[in-house]
């Protein structure tokens, strides 16, 4: 059985081209007839319980429920039906199901359902907490020894669980730029391609230059040409 409905879709436009010719009782034996059958999905057959429905206490009145039913609706295994309004009910029927599909589906990926569809959920990620990083809101992210060992490759050059233990130092020491859970992990490798970027260039930085004319370690100027760093004596004397 259908939910009673508080309210529903009605055009009044169609409603008034289809009723032009009525008197004013019929248009209210023939409203009130159809905000009950919305709400209870059905009319009865019984003629003395329709009249109750439609108000109709006199006969001119119940003439107009007779008109009204014979006019618009049909008698069918007991009932009275109406086209439209059965259309109608099957459209909110539909449009719920799809709703509760939808919010089912909603909670299937907040619980982190597997893809895939084949009904097994996704295994939860009990790897070791190396440490938590505060959140927005005052939640924490747990960075897990699985992403560690994601991250440490990408990152050679970093001492990843050291770094990550200076993250939340930082968060704990800048309340006002946490991030959220979706941009935690987009902070994490931000900052570790900074470390590693730093180390890179702190390594050729150290690196002493060789002047590829007469091999010896430059120490004023040089210009960098197609055969290699040239120092400015050999870059002059060329």
């Amino acid at each position: 059985m259908l939910e009673r409905l508080p309210w529903f879709k009605m055009s009044p436009a169609d409603y008034l081209l289809d009723t032009m010719h009525l008197t004013q009782g019929q248009h209210g034996a023939y409203l009130l007839l159809i905000l009950h059958y919305f709400w209870n999905g059905s009319l009865p057959t019984d003629r003395n319980k329709l009249y109750q429905l439609a108000c109709a206490v006199d006969l001119e009145q119940r003439e107009d429920v007779d008109m009204v039913l014979a006019r618009y609706f049909r008698e069918e295994n007991g009932i009275w039906r109406h086209n439209r309004i059965e259309r109608e009910l099957e459209g909110i029927k539909l449009l719920r199901r799809k709703q509760s599909e939808a919010g089912k589906a909603s909670v299937i990926a907040r619980q982190g359902s597997n893809p895939s569809g084949n009904g097994e959920d996704k295994p939860a990620d009990l790897s070791p907490v190396v440490e938590r990083l505060p959140l927005i809101g005052g939640k924490e992210y747990e960075v897990r020894q699985s992403l560690v060992d994601e991250l440490v490759p990408i990152y050679p050059a970093v001492d990843v669980p050291a770094t990550i233990r200076e993250m939340r130092g930082w968060c704990l020491g800048n309340p006002g730029k946490l991030k959220t859970k979706a941009g935690i992990k987009r902070f994490i490798t931000g900052w570790l391609a900074k470390e590693q970027a730093e180390y890179v260039e702190r390594k050729s930085g150290d690196k002493p230059k060789i002047c590829c004319t007469c091999k010896k370690v430059i120490t004023g100027g040089w210009t960098r040409t197609s055969d290699g760093d040239k120092c400015d004596p050999c870059w002059n004397a060329a």
